[in-house]
């Protein structure tokens, strides 16, 4: 939404110095700009376009992030209480922020006695263990 509005906003002032095949050119220019800046961070409209988004997200990431970055995001989505409340901490996130956000709750977990996290001494061991277990089967 808000960069729609600022696209507006921008239009209407390229509009009054432009002419008018330029204009189009523009139009098109800055659509592209807006829709490929915000495809690396999660839309959080609604559970559906979250999940899309993340699905494109974890495909175009570098292999060795991918695992990191859905065990970030299920292990976020496990802990909220809402989808409202879910989606309103996800939208605009990108994989790295997501990260760090995983990384924050399995330090949070690993402290409160989280028995599904008693084997690991780190995230990084987490991952390394989770990855070399999973393998083959993971999805890359």
């Amino acid at each position: 939404m808000k960069h729609t509005i600022l696209a507006f906003s921008i239009m209407e002032v390229i509009r009054r110095i432009v002419p008018n095949t330029m204009m189009l050119a523009m139009i098109f220019i800055m659509t592209l700009t807006i829709s490929c800046t915000s495809g690396m961070n999660i839309n959080g409209s609604n559970m559906e376009t979250a999940h899309k988004s993340v699905l494109n997200i974890k495909y175009n990431l570098p292999v060795e992030q991918r695992m990191e970055f859905e065990i970030s995001y299920w292990s976020l989505r496990d802990q909220t209480k809402t989808d409202e409340e879910f989606l309103d901490i996800v939208d605009g996130k990108s994989a790295e922020e997501m990260i760090v956000i995983g990384k924050k709750i399995f330090h949070v977990r690993k402290n409160d006695g989280f028995k599904e996290y008693k084997n690991y001494h780190s995230w990084d061991d987490m991952i390394h263990i989770l990855g070399r277990e999973i393998g083959q089967e993971y999805d890359y």
